[in-house]
C-alpha cells in the first residue's frame, strides 16, 4: 500500500502517533486530579465512512459484504452503535483482512474510555 493510498490504516497510524506526540508534549490532553482526558472521543464509525468512503463503497455494498442490514451499517457510521467482536469480524472480512478485527476492537474500546473520561472531566469541572 502506497502512503497516499487515503486508506485508514496512514490515518489511524498518524492519528496514533500524533497523539502520542501530543500527549508528550502536554496537548491535546489535560489532567484532571492524575486523569488524563483527551480533547475529544472518535467514535469508530467516523473511521468506517472515511474508509469505505476511500474505497469508493457505499453502506449498501458494505452491509451485503457484511451479510448485516444496511439500517446496522448506519447506527454505527452515525455514532449510534458500538461494533461488537462480531461486527469487527464481519468487518475484517469486509475488507479481506486488511483492516483486522482487532483494530476495530480497539477503536471502539479507545472511544468508550476517551467518552469516560470526558463524561468524568465534565463532572469535575462543574
Amino acid at each position: 500500500m502506497k502512503r497516499n493510498d487515503c486508506r485508514v490504516n496512514w490515518a489511524l497510524f498518524e492519528i496514533v502517533m500524533n497523539n502520542a506526540g501530543e500527549r508528550e508534549k502536554g496537548n491535546n490532553m489535560k489532567l484532571y486530579d492524575n486523569i488524563i482526558a483527551p480533547a475529544m472521543a472518535i467514535h469508530p464509525g467516523e473511521i468506517l465512512k472515511d474508509e469505505i468512503d476511500a474505497r469508493g463503497m457505499t453502506q449498501k455494498v458494505l452491509a451485503e459484504k457484511m451479510g448485516r442490514p444496511l439500517q446496522v451499517i448506519n447506527l454505527i457510521i452515525n455514532g449510534r452503535k458500538s461494533i461488537s467482536e462480531d461486527t469487527a469480524l464481519d468487518l475484517e472480512k469486509a475488507f479481506d483482512g486488511e483492516l483486522t478485527a482487532e483494530m476495530w476492537v480497539q477503536l471502539d474500546a479507545n472511544y468508550r474510555l476517551d467518552s469516560a473520561r470526558l463524561r468524568r472531566q465534565e463532572r469535575k469541572a462543574s
